[in-house]
């Protein structure tokens, strides 16, 4: 929980896609497919400790055995202000590679998962998935149960990616019983998860809020702002999280 995944968040089909005239199969984690990066994925792994200070830490990880193309060099920093928390996402490859990182923290801001409130703003697609959760490749207006764009309460299990509007920016408000938070990424993707495969007591409990490149983009590349990764083409996202009682300016947003 709250780890940093790599090299891919997300599902991709078949744990498996090409880069040029490349194919690439991966070991499958997720039935016959790969979700977030695999049983090598980057958050099974220990990151070094680049930079420590009282309310910043940068963390680095070099990888070349996580069956993606070539070497990836990948940094996280988590840095905190007030009541914000900055999360920056960094890599680099020696090789075209997909890349899509995200943090896997899962929220709980009091009481039952029930009485939280989401809205978002700037994203009213989603990601058309089939009974894998796989990605079908079509990009469809967001139904009334996936449509946040006025709060609505967190009800019934969610495990689906909203795609950012052209020249918009994904920014999500999640008010909880007693803390609010707001949420923006410069992210084109921001998968709402209510901890539906948790075990036992902990299911549906908290969501995530995961922001990333929409999943499976690799094998989708009409997907809004995909790119391969390389030394020429660094991948580089931000999402701040602010946090604030609900007493507070804004706090009314329900």
């Amino acid at each position: 929980m709250a780890c940093c995944v790599g090299r891919c968040a997300g599902r991709i089909r078949n744990a498996a896609f090409s880069v040029g005239e490349t194919r690439y199969e991966l070991e499958p984690n997720s039935g016959r497919h790969l979700l977030h990066g695999g049983h090598r994925g980057w958050s099974f792994r220990d990151w070094e400790i680049v930079e420590r200070e009282t309310r910043r830490v940068s963390l680095r990880l070099a990888v070349d055995d996580d069956g993606f193309p070539g070497r990836a060099v990948a940094a996280v920093t988590y840095a905190v202000e007030g009541a914000r928390l900055t999360m920056r996402f960094e890599c680099t490859t020696d090789a075209p590679s997909p890349v899509s990182m995200t943090n896997h923290a899962y929220f709980n801001l009091g009481g039952d998962l029930e009485d939280h409130y989401l809205r978002v703003s700037g994203a009213s697609r989603f990601v058309e998935t089939d009974d894998d959760l796989v990605p079908t490749g079509h990009l469809k207006s967001c139904p009334e149960d996936l449509d946040f764009s006025a709060p609505k309460r967190l009800v019934g299990d969610l495990d689906h990616c909203l795609v950012v509007d052209d020249g918009a920016m994904i920014k999500a408000f999640l008010r909880g019983p007693r803390v609010s938070m707001r949420l923006a990424t410069t992210q084109p993707g921001l998968q709402v998860y209510t901890a539906n495969f948790l075990p036992g007591l902990h299911r549906r409990t908290a969501v995530c809020l995961e922001t990333q490149h929409l999943p499976d983009s690799v094998n989708h590349p009409n997907f809004p702002s995909w790119n391969l990764v390389d030394a020429d083409r660094p991948y580089d996202h931000a999402t701040t999280i602010d946090f604030f009682g609900c007493s507070e300016e804004g706090g009314g947003d329900r």
